[in-house]
C-alpha cells in the first residue's frame, strides 16, 4: 500500500493514497470517502456501540446503515423502481398495507356494519348498526359475524333488513323475525285497535312508520292485554305519517306513537 500523502492541488487540500479525500476551496468543503463493506456479515463485525452514529454502506444490499443503540439499522431506500426485494420493514406491514387491523397494539375502534354487508369482525369497542334511519349502539366484547341481513354479537341478533307489518280488520300484525332490532313501514287507513307482535326475543325493539293513505288512521291507546301504551288515542290525518315504537322486556310490550307531517 502506498504511503498516504497530503498535497495542495489547485487550491484543494487532498489526502492521497488513503481511504478518504478532503477537498477544501473557496466554494466547497467536501469529504470524499469510501465508507463501505461488502456484506452485512462484514458490517456485523464492526461495533455499532463503539462507532455510535457512524453511517456505512453495504455493497451487497445497496443500502445505507447507521449505528444506534448497539445495533446497525438499515435505512429504507427509494422504491420508485419497484419494491425492495427480501427486505423486512422494522415498522411491519402496517405502514404500507392500508388495513387498520394489521396494526399491532393499535387502539380499539367502533365496528360499523351497514345493510347488505357481509363480514366477520371482532368487536373491541362499540358496534353501530345502521338501517334506514335505525341506529343502535351495542357495547361489549366478543366475536361478531354478519351475513347479508343479520349481525350476531354473542347472544344478540341484529337484523339489518326491513321487517314485515300488516293491518287486517283493525289488527296491526308486526313480525320481529326473532331479531333484536327491526324496522318496517305500512300505508293504510282506518282504525287500529289491536296489536299482535310475533317472533319476539328478549329486549326486542321495532320502529314502524305508519302512513295514512286513502283516509285517516285512528291508532288506539288500548291495543290488548300486556301492552303498555304511553300516548292518548291518536289520529294520523290522511297524507301524514306517524311512528310507532315497540319494546319488549320479557313480560310486557311498551308502545308509543307520535305523529308528524309527511
Amino acid at each position: 500500500m502506498s504511503t498516504p500523502q497530503i498535497v495542495l492541488e489547485s487550491s484543494n487540500l487532498i489526502v492521497q493514497n488513503a481511504d478518504f479525500v478532503i477537498e477544501s476551496n473557496a466554494y466547497t468543503n467536501i469529504i470524499y470517502n469510501k465508507n463501505y463493506v461488502s456484506t452485512e456479515t462484514d458490517l456485523s463485525s464492526i461495533s455499532a456501540t463503539t462507532y455510535h452514529g457512524m453511517v456505512m454502506h453495504v455493497h451487497a444490499t445497496g443500502a445505507l446503515y447507521y449505528a444506534h443503540a448497539g445495533v446497525w439499522r438499515k435505512l429504507i431506500t427509494d422504491t420508485s423502481g419497484g419494491s425492495i426485494t427480501n427486505y423486512t420493514d422494522p415498522l411491519a406491514s402496517v405502514a404500507y398495507s392500508g388495513n387498520f387491523s394489521d396494526i399491532t397494539g393499535g387502539p380499539s375502534l367502533d365496528v360499523v356494519l351497514n345493510e347488505g354487508s357481509t363480514t366477520t369482525q371482532t368487536i373491541t369497542a362499540g358496534l353501530f348498526v345502521g338501517d334506514g334511519g335505525l341506529l343502535s349502539n351495542v357495547s361489549g366484547g366478543g366475536a361478531i359475524t354478519s351475513t347479508t341481513d343479520t349481525v350476531t354479537v354473542g347472544g344478540l341478533v341484529v337484523n339489518t333488513s326491513k321487517g314485515t307489518s300488516t293491518v287486517s280488520s283493525g289488527t296491526l300484525t308486526v313480525d320481529q323475525d326473532s331479531k333484536s332490532y327491526k324496522i318496517s313501514n305500512i300505508s293504510t287507513s282506518g282504525t287500529i285497535s289491536a296489536l299482535t307482535w310475533s317472533n319476539l326475543v328478549s329486549g326486542a325493539q321495532h320502529a314502524l312508520t305508519l302512513e295514512a293513505y286513502g283516509g285517516d288512521i285512528t291508532f288506539s291507546n288500548s291495543l290488548g292485554t300486556g301492552l303498555k301504551t304511553s300516548y292518548n288515542t291518536t289520529t294520523i290525518s290522511s297524507g301524514n305519517c306517524g311512528v310507532v315504537t315497540l319494546y319488549y322486556d320479557d313480560v310486557n310490550t311498551f308502545v308509543n306513537c307520535v305523529t308528524y307531517p309527511a
